[in-house]
């Protein structure tokens, strides 16, 4: 997936094959190096899984009077294509904060871009095609279209010590194989298969 810059040069989106968990643990500054906060949330599209906005939230003193309900739970809302450079302690975005969109404390935002939260998504039960399974979402593998959701089986792992693997496992599925029915996430695999591809790898 390419973007391109004003100036003219086609360059790789910055959030390209990185895990959520990493992008959790990065600051969010503006083009104009103005504190933006750090990673709240991240939306996806329930079409398609496709990961859309990152939900960044104001620093600990905000955070705190907003659950408090001293002040409104206003957060901004920046498209991941505008992460412009990642670094090892944050991340910079190509728009000035002024230019981001923020949420409403209402739906709008989700109905406007037919969007889901990861945080709501982390709560839905997990199917597979044998009926309900213990694997639970724990990461996303960010990658646009090829983006993958990681789960943990929890018994995955002693199915897999019974034949001698000792290695810690967490299985990735690309969102194409994923839907969402109600409050279900149904993946298009079993754990027989999940278990086979395991002991292969």
């Amino acid at each position: 997936m390419y973007i391109l810059p004003s100036k003219g040069e086609i360059t790789k989106l910055a959030i390209s094959n990185i895990r959520l968990t990493k992008l959790r643990r990065l600051h969010f500054v503006d083009v104009n190096d103005n504190d933006v906060g750090s990673l709240e949330d991240i939306s996806f599209s329930i079409d398609n899984l496709v990961p859309q906005h990152l939900i960044l939230g104001s620093n600990f003193f905000e955070e705190l009077l907003e659950e408090m309900g001293e002040r409104d739970n206003i957060d901004e809302i920046a498209p991941l294509e505008i992460v412009s450079e990642i670094n090892t302690s944050h991340a910079i975005l190509s728009e000035s904060i002024d230019n981001l969109e923020k949420t409403t404390g209402t739906s709008d935002f989700f109905d406007k871009y037919r969007a889901i939260l990861y945080s709501k998504l982390q709560k839905y039960s997990v199917h597979d095609e044998n009926g309900i399974s213990n694997a639970e979402l724990i990461d996303v593998q960010l990658n646009g279209p090829n983006s993958h959701f990681i789960f943990n089986y929890a018994n995955l792992k002693s199915k897999l010590m019974i034949d001698g693997y000792m290695q810690r496992f967490e299985i990735s599925v690309p969102v194409h194989k994923i839907q969402l029915v109600e409050d279900k996430i149904i993946m298009s695999t079993n754990d027989e298969e999940i278990t086979e591809k395991a002991k292969q790898q």
